[in-house]
Formats: structure tokens, sequence, C-alpha cells
């Protein structure tokens, strides 16, 4: 969440961005599903069952997927760096299982530069008051607002 008519800065402003990237879209992975392959596991396994273990990384599904928000805030701060994620990322004692996932992370970078961009040309008040002297307008003539 943010202040309406403040832009989110800073370790709020990746927090933003990550809620807006997390979830999968109609036939696109998401962030975190990368995440996960890069690391050998599978999300919808881990979000079935958080209270399940995972033998692999001995430790329990929540933890992982703590782990997992952790990692994907990272790649969005190097992300806003304008840089691309190499095999050397920090994964908090994750290995790193499938390479070609790499890809499939910096393939998102030119979007979450876009979703940046778009944000910081919010003009939420500006967009707030050019609607309520509209709507202030049309109270006085008896149309409809929506239409004019």
């Amino acid at each position: 969440m943010h202040i309406f008519g403040q832009l989110p800065q800073e370790e709020k402003r990746v927090d933003f961005l990550y809620s807006i990237l997390r979830f999968e879209g109609i036939n696109t992975p998401s962030i975190r599903s990368d995440v996960n392959n890069l690391i050998g596991l599978e999300l919808s396994s881990l979000l079935e069952r958080p209270e399940g273990f995972c033998a692999r990384y001995n430790t329990d599904n929540g933890s992982i997927l703590f782990d997992i928000d952790r990692i994907c805030k990272q790649i969005i701060r190097v992300f806003l760096q304008g840089e691309t994620i190499t095999s050397d990322i920090d994964l908090y004692g994750y290995t790193l299982q499938n390479a070609s996932s790499l890809d499939d992370i910096n393939a998102r970078l030119e979007n979450v530069l876009d979703i940046n961009r778009r944000i910081e040309s919010s003009k939420e008040i500006e967009a707030l008051l050019r609607y309520g002297r509209k709507f202030y307008r049309s109270l006085g003539t008896g149309r409809n607002y929506y239409t004019g």
C-alpha cells in the first residue's frame, strides 16, 4: 500500500512493484514461479502445503515461500538499477538448479522498468481533482457526469 498522492520510494517502491509482479497471469507465470524453477521447486506445491516439509532444503514450505519473496525483491532491486540477474545471485542458501530460468527472470527487466516508469508518472491527485471538477459541473446540468 501507499499513501494516496505520494509515490512509494526506495524499499516501499520495491514492495509495491513486487505486489504487482508476484501473482500469476492468465498465461504468464509469476516472478515467484520463475524463482522456484531456478531453485528446482514447484510454486504450486509450496502454496498447497505451506506447512509441509521440503527434504531437498531441509526446511518447511512456509519458510521457503518467505525466502522466495526475499529473492524476488532482490531481483527487483537489481532490475531497478538497470542490470540483469546472473548466476551469482544470492539465493539465501538455496542452490541454483535450473540456470535457464535466469533467462525467464531477466526477460522481466523491461516490464519492471515499464511499471516503475508508470508509477513515476502517476498523477493520482490531479486525476482525482479532474474527476471531481467534472462531477461537480455535471450536478448543475442534470447530465450524467460519465458522458460529459
